[in-house]
């Protein structure tokens, strides 16, 4: 979300260019391709839950200590869990994302968006687009 950039890392991105010189025969586009399929390979064997904006802001509520009823404490409970026990991910879509990132609170939208750090493990579904696009191709 808005001002919630990750540092860069000076020698990572030095490492980076150094692999990518090294193969410039692989366009931009088979790279990302690699990279999608790895990501899937990486959680094929989770279950997939996904969330709606309201799910994620009931969610991150009950993380923030005022859950709006118990049951979301319970329920942020369980979903944590299996995500840390390589069980389950959130990934968060693309209008979700876009509904969220406009909160205008500092405090809510950083706990968003730490929530969806934590829940989706960096992990966001293709925009509608590209998935047509893939599916035509």
């Amino acid at each position: 979300m808005q001002g919630h950039m990750p540092e860069v890392d000076p020698q990572a991105v030095r490492e980076s260019l150094a692999r990518h010189s090294a193969s410039p025969e692989i366009t931009v586009q088979q790279y990302v391709g690699e990279l999608m399929f790895a990501l899937g390979e990486q959680i094929s064997s989770r279950k997939r839950l996904y969330l709606d904006t309201r799910y994620w802001i009931l969610l991150r509520d009950a993380a923030m200590g005022r859950p709006r009823r118990p049951q979301h404490l319970d329920m942020l409970g369980r979903i944590r869990g299996l995500v840390r026990q390589g069980a389950a991910i959130c990934p968060v879509s693309d209008a979700a994302w876009m509904e969220l990132s406009k909160q205008t609170d500092l405090e809510t939208h950083g706990a968003t968006a730490d929530l969806i750090d934590e829940l989706s493990l960096g992990v966001a579904l293709q925009s509608e687009h590209e998935r047509v696009v893939a599916e035509l191709e």
